[in-house]
């Protein structure tokens, strides 16, 4: 219940005060607004519409305070009695007050902390739009979309029974939801993030790509602390040989990488390296595969270990950038399929070169798996227009009679024929599809061309080194 906060702060003060001397009881203040009050305020005579007699027998301070109160201040105020009326002796003015501070201040410790109704009410304009910055750290000024604030009574916005809720605030709502989403992305390792900025709609290629991203980023902050930094040296033979040393004498990884002061965590990944096949790659091959041959004896297999980490280290030669061994393995590792293309228009011939990548020829294998011709408007798959090709001149010079022109018949038949053998070929004589074409290097390949072709393109080349160690290339 609300009572007035003059009491509420009194309180402890009229406690104390009437803790000396008891507060007058009923009876007796009763007995002063009988003599003095009920005259005026009864049931037939309200003046002030105050029926004081009503209280004779019960007060009821608790459910009827606010008459109290107003009893309490005329006559403090010396309103009441009035002027023409007999006066209260001190003896009855002090009776009544008496009676009236102390159950109004008992009242009101009982009641102390419960504030009555509280009106459930939404958020001002000004404390969505702070919510929403605390929220997302960005000030998006969503709320001026929304209806204005009407001002209560009081005069103050944010009074509960004047913000009320409808139809249309609730689709504002909505609408600013939905505008607040479009600045927020979901990705790996960071969770809800917003942006000043709308990121809009992405297809499933860019949230793929955002994705991948955002794990690569959240991978790389894990794994920083536990990286050599810059100008630390990275060990690779000190970890070489305790991957030897617990293959050979079975001592555990984590007794030895405290004994060698190495990281326990990088030398699982280097045992887990050396003992692995996958993923395919020539560049780790050339020191896993080295490792694994190596010698049972300690001072053989730590020369060897040594000769293994000058390979990592070759590929940054300061005086010739580039050059090393273990660079140009790892470019050719990093070569993906791609194109080459050339205009061919009126020529009956290409001739497709492959070469070494400057490290010698010994071991290139280049796989060519696609070839694609231009003729007109159309685009057909080289391998395809072969067959059908040699299928059409074959009928041609079988027909009865026999064609005018059967001798350059023939002779295309013969050429045709000549470049569908190196369909399905290794080099090293190992299996491959019957559509892909495999060249040693340094060689040329003369591919004939089709009568009206203009356009050449030659896909996915992947170039292979089979059985050397010197890279390989593809030109």
């Amino acid at each position: 219940m609300l009572l007035k906060s003059c009491h509420l702060s009194l309180a402890g003060l009229l406690v104390g005060a009437f803790s000396v001397s008891a507060a007058p009881a009923w009876k007796e203040a009763e007995s002063v607004l009988k003599s003095r009050c009920y005259d005026c305020h009864n049931e037939k005579k309200m003046k002030g519409d105050v029926d004081l007699q009503q209280f004779a027998a019960d007060p009821q301070i608790a459910k009827q305070f606010e008459v109290w109160i107003k009893v309490k201040d005329t006559v403090e105020s010396g309103d009441m009695p009035p002027p023409k009326a007999h006066q209260m002796s001190d003896q009855e003015h002090g009776a009544l007050l008496g009676w009236v501070n102390a159950e109004l201040d008992h009242l009101a410790q009982s009641q102390s902390g419960d504030p009555g109704p509280v009106t459930m009410r939404r958020l001002t304009n000004a404390e969505y739009d702070n919510t929403v910055r605390d929220l997302t750290g960005h000030s998006y000024g969503l709320a001026q979309e929304f209806q204005t604030d009407g001002g209560g009574g009081e005069g103050f916005t944010n009074t509960g029974d004047v913000l009320f809720m409808s139809p249309a605030a609730i689709d504002k709502y909505f609408n600013a939801a939905r505008k607040l989403a479009d600045n927020a992305t979901i990705m790996p390792g960071t969770g809800i993030v917003f942006h000043p900025n709308r990121i809009g709609l992405r297809g499933a290629e860019q949230l793929k790509a955002q994705a991948q991203q955002g794990l690569y980023v959240w991978y790389q902050q894990k794994a920083a602390p536990h990286l050599p930094k810059d100008d630390e040296p990275l060990r690779e033979a000190d970890y070489m040989l305790a991957c030897w040393k617990h293959k050979q004498s079975q001592i555990p990884l984590d007794q030895l990488a405290k004994d060698m002061k190495l990281s326990i965590h990088f030398l699982n990944n280097w045992w887990n390296l050396v003992n692995s096949t996958e993923p395919k790659s020539r560049y780790l091959d050339l020191t896993r595969v080295a490792w694994r041959e190596l010698p049972a004896d300690e001072k053989s297999a730590h020369d060897r270990i040594l000769a293994i980490e000058a390979d990592l280290h070759s590929w940054n030669i300061p005086k010739r950038p580039g050059s090393g061994v273990q660079r140009q393995q790892q470019d050719s590792d990093g070569i993906r399929p791609y194109s080459v293309q050339a205009p061919v228009k009126d020529k009956p011939q290409v001739h497709f070169c492959v070469g070494d990548a400057g490290d010698g020829n010994k071991g290139d294998i280049a796989l060519v798996t696609y070839i694609e011709v231009s003729i007109g408007k159309k685009k057909e798959n080289y391998f395809h227009w072969l067959n059908k090709s040699l299928d059409e001149k074959r009928k041609l010079a079988a027909a009865n009679p026999p064609p005018p022109n059967l001798d350059a018949i023939k002779a295309r038949i013969a050429e045709l024929e000549k470049f569908r053998t190196v369909y399905g070929k290794h080099p090293q004589g190992r299996q491959i599809e019957p559509s892909v074409i495999g060249l040693a290097a340094p060689t040329v390949l003369t591919v004939p061309m089709p009568e009206g072709a203009h356009g050449l393109k030659i896909e996915a080349v992947r170039v292979q080194d089979i059985g050397n160690t010197n890279g390989s290339g593809h030109r």
